[in-house]
């Protein structure tokens, strides 16, 4: 075990290492670390992939990506059906949140607007440990993109849930489902595993809150 735990941080070096350059080359997209230097971009990803997951005591982990004013924290609230992420914060955190409750543990994993900010050891760490990972919208899904091709890249699995659906007219929500679905589908996103749209202030206004819930505890 411990020869594992020193090959785990000797990757993780690695990893900081080659994301300190990224850094010196003003690379802040994972988009530009491609277009500069491929080798170097598949070098990242070897070792993110040889990156072992942390082992969790909870069944129920679930990792929350977005960016800022998408209403992550109001997910998060009603989901454990009680206040503890801070809503309407901001950018408030460069680390990681753990909040527990409902038998559930949520990763709130800290990130800006781009996915390279999901880019590094610990957050990749993260997202390999748990069981699922939610990609949180409030437009369309250009705006994860690029994370979602990284999460693809690791094979990792994730569900996009568009949120704040209470929000769009009733007239045109279901023209909006169609626009979604289609964009994942044009955008080759492999490793999407579901797509739900929900109101996380009030949860109760869509069936798609039922069937996220149920996809979580699965």
């Amino acid at each position: 075990m411990k020869r594992q735990d020193k090959k785990n941080e000797h990757l993780k070096q690695q990893l900081k290492d080659l994301h300190k350059k990224f850094d010196e080359l003003k690379l802040d997209s994972w988009e530009k670390v491609e277009a500069h230097d491929k080798y170097m971009a598949d070098v990242y990803i070897e070792l993110a992939k040889k990156i072992r997951p942390l082992k969790l005591p909870n069944q129920n982990n679930i990792a929350v990506l977005g960016s800022v004013s998408v209403g992550k924290s109001t997910i998060v609230n009603s989901l454990l059906d009680k206040k503890l992420a801070d809503v309407g914060a901001g950018e408030t955190t460069t680390r990681t949140s753990v909040y527990k409750g409902n038998g559930l543990q949520i990763f709130d994993v800290y990130g800006k607007n781009d996915e390279k900010t999901y880019m590094t050891p610990e957050s990749i760490c993260d997202l390999k440990s748990v069981e699922k990972r939610l990609l949180v919208i409030t437009s369309t899904v250009k705006d994860i993109t690029k994370l979602a091709r990284f999460l693809d890249q690791l094979n990792l699995r994730y569900t996009i849930v568009f949120n704040k659906f209470d929000l769009v007219d009733d007239e045109e929500q279901q023209q909006l489902r169609q626009k979604i679905e289609n964009e994942v589908k044009v955008l080759e996103l492999k490793c999407c595993e579901k797509i739900y749209f929900i109101s996380g202030k009030h949860p109760e206004k869509f069936d798609d809150w039922n069937k996220l819930v149920k996809h979580l505890r699965q």
